[in-house]
C-alpha cells in the first residue's frame, strides 16, 4: 500500500496499512504484464440506482447511482483493475512519492498527501468528491466521518488493528458499489488461474526450499512474513515456505539473520534506498549466508511488493515465478 516503513499519524489500524502503501522513494515502473486493465467501464451490470449499503463502521451509506468524482487515496488498485481510474479526483501519495505501478492509468492525477494534509476536509472538500471511500477505520475517528459525510457519502472499510486489507473482498464491495459485481468476480477468477498456473510451475523448481522476504529501512531490517503485504501471495496463494522466524512484519537484527535459513531471498527495495541496501549487503554476517554466496538474491521494488491489490498481486507473482522457476 508498500518500502520503507514509517509511522503514521493515525492510530493502530491505519499505521500498519499505510505501511504497505508509502515508502522513502519512488517505486520503478513495472513492466510486467498484468491480465487487468484500467479502462474506463461506465456501463455496470446493470441500470444504476442509488442505494444504501452498510459500511465497515455500521454506517449506513447512500451510494450514487454512477459517482464521477471518487476520493479513495489507497484504494486505488482495485479501482483500476475496475476500469475505474477515470472516476478517481486524486491519488495516494507520500509527500512526491506516488505507486509508480500504477502510473499508466493514475499519471497526472493530484496527489492526496496522507502523510501532509491530504486528510484534511477543507483538502478534500476542494477536490469536489461525489463519493469518499476511506480504507481504514482509523481515517474516520476524531469526527473526521462526521465532517466528511458532510462533503460527501462516505464508505469506510474496516481493517482491523494487526491485519492487512482483505483486498479480495475490498474488490468485491468495489464491485458491487460500483455496479461491476461481474467484473470483480472475473479479476478474482482470473487471478486464481493465474496462481495455480504459477504453483504448477514453482513447485517442481522450488519445492519445500525457503523463500524469505526482508526489506531494509534505515538502520533496521524488516523481515515480511505470512498474511503480511507480499507474503499473502509468496506464503499464501503460491505456498511457497517461509522462514521459522517469519510471523508477520517484524524488525530482524543482522545478528539473526543466519536464523532465516533461506534458500532463496527477496530483497525489497525503494528508489530512496541505496544507502539502506548497501548497509546490508556489505556486512559480513549478510555476505556469509548460503542464500547469498548461492546468487540466490533477487532485488524487487517496493511499489507491488508492499501494496496488496489484484494488479500489485499478479505483477508479484510474475516476478517471483520469473526469478525462482525460470
Amino acid at each position: 500500500m508498500m518500502k520503507a516503513f514509517k509511522p503514521f499519524i493515525v492510530a493502530g489500524a491505519v499505521a500498519l496499512s499505510i505501511a504497505g502503501m508509502v515508502g522513502c522513494g519512488t517505486a520503478a515502473t513495472n513492466s510486467s504484464n498484468s491480465s487487468t486493465t484500467g479502462t474506463q467501464n461506465s456501463v455496470g451490470d446493470a441500470k444504476a440506482a442509488p442505494r444504501v449499503m452498510t459500511d465497515g463502521l455500521g454506517h449506513k451509506v447512500t451510494i450514487p447511482a454512477d459517482p464521477q468524482r471518487i476520493w479513495a487515496p489507497a484504494l486505488e488498485d482495485p479501482l483500476v483493475a475496475l476500469g475505474d481510474s477515470k472516476r478517481l479526483v486524486g491519488q495516494y501519495s507520500s509527500g512526491n512519492v506516488v505507486d509508480d505501478y500504477l502510473q499508466k492509468w493514475l499519471k497526472g492525477l493530484p496527489h492526496i498527501d496522507l502523510y501532509g494534509n491530504g486528510l484534511d476536509p477543507e483538502q478534500v472538500l476542494s477536490m469536489n468528491p461525489d463519493l469518499i471511500l476511506l480504507f481504514a477505520a482509523g481515517l474516520a475517528q476524531n469526527g473526521k466521518y462526521e465532517q466528511y459525510s458532510k462533503i460527501a457519502p462516505t464508505y469506510v472499510f474496516n481493517v482491523k488493528s494487526g491485519s492487512t486489507a482483505p483486498w479480495r473482498q475490498t474488490l468485491l464491495t468495489l464491485g458491487d458499489m460500483l455496479n461491476q459485481s461481474d467484473k470483480a468476480k472475473s479479476l478474482l477468477a482470473t487471478y486464481d488461474k493465474k496462481v495455480a498456473k504459477a504453483k504448477a510451475k514453482l513447485q517442481p523448481a522450488v519445492g519445500n526450499k525457503t523463500v524469505a522476504i526482508i526489506e531494509p529501512s534505515g538502520k533496521q531490517l524488516f523481515l515480511i512474513g505470512p498474511g503480511t503485504f507480499a507474503g499473502q501471495e509468496v506464503y499464501g496463494d503460491l505456498g511457497l515456505t517461509a522462514p521459522s522466524i517469519a510471523k508477520g512484519w517484524d524488525s530482524i537484527s543482522f545478528e539473526e539473520l543466519p536464523k532465516l535459513n533461506a534458500d532463496y531471498i527477496f530483497m525489497v527495495t525503494g528508489n530512496d534506498s541505496d544507502t539502506e541496501e548497501h548497509a546490508l549487503t556489505s556486512n559480513p554476517v549478510w555476505k556469509g549466508l548460503p542464500a547469498v554466496k548461492q546468487g540466490h538474491v533477487y532485488t524487487v521494488n517496493y511499489g507491488n511488493w508492499i501494496n496488496n491489490g489484484v494488479i500489485a498481486n499478479e505483477l508479484t507473482i510474475d516476478e517471483v515465478v520469473k526469478d525462482l522457476a525460470n
